[in-house]
């Protein structure tokens, strides 16, 4: 559908996705295609919201919270969706992911494998800049989360392990707009290990 409504509308054509995981996108670097919108679920006012960024009226401050590959083998074992539809959305264990790939998962499973992404996590565009004007401020942890599953005999919730939710840290920096266009940005940190 795009390829055929990208080659009506040469260098006009915006797609606009809602989808909430893994995809690709093969039409993306047609050249008729000039811009992207990954909408995810926006909800009732979408139409408007959308239409605000478009126009410029709204800047576009999200990052992308996962990778999109070239190809949906790029995505490896990790491209399987849990089903919590159904009769069995009520039941806990439905919602249960139990990793056993590791953290070799999103943009780890993509590096470890040397596969380059389409969009990276945490790609996104703005109509203006930022910079960040202060050290990131860590004061301390306070917890630890276990990579694994919960245990077989805890009692597991809506959105799995619970021990996932737990907040091990705090965080804070500055950042300043340097650009001529009102607009907000989101600060992206994450943990690296060799």
């Amino acid at each position: 559908v795009v390829e055929n409504v990208a080659s009506l509308c040469p260098r006009r054509t915006v797609v606009i996705t809602h989808s909430g995981g893994a995809n690709t996108m093969p039409w993306a670097s047609n050249p008729d295609v000039v811009g992207i919108i990954a909408a995810h679920y926006p909800g009732q006012e979408s139409g408007n919201a959308i239409v605000d960024v478009l126009f410029g009226d709204v800047n576009p401050s999200g990052r992308l919270p996962y990778t999109i590959s070239n190809h949906t083998e790029d995505y490896g074992a990790q491209a399987q969706i849990l089903n919590v539809t159904g009769p069995d959305a009520t039941e806990p264990w439905a919602w249960q992911s139990n990793f056993t790939q590791g953290l070799l998962i999103d943009y780890r499973h993509f590096d470890s494998n040397n596969i380059a992404p389409l969009y990276e996590f945490g790609y996104g565009l703005s109509y203006t800049t930022f910079e960040l004007v202060s050290e990131l401020s860590v004061p301390g942890r306070s917890g630890t989360v276990s990579p694994y599953p919960a245990p077989t005999n805890s009692t597991l919730a809506l959105g799995g392990n619970p021990n996932l939710w737990k907040t091990v840290a705090a965080c804070s920096s500055s950042v300043k707009n340097t650009g001529s266009v009102a607009g907000a940005t989101v600060v992206q940190l994450a943990r690296f290990t060799a």
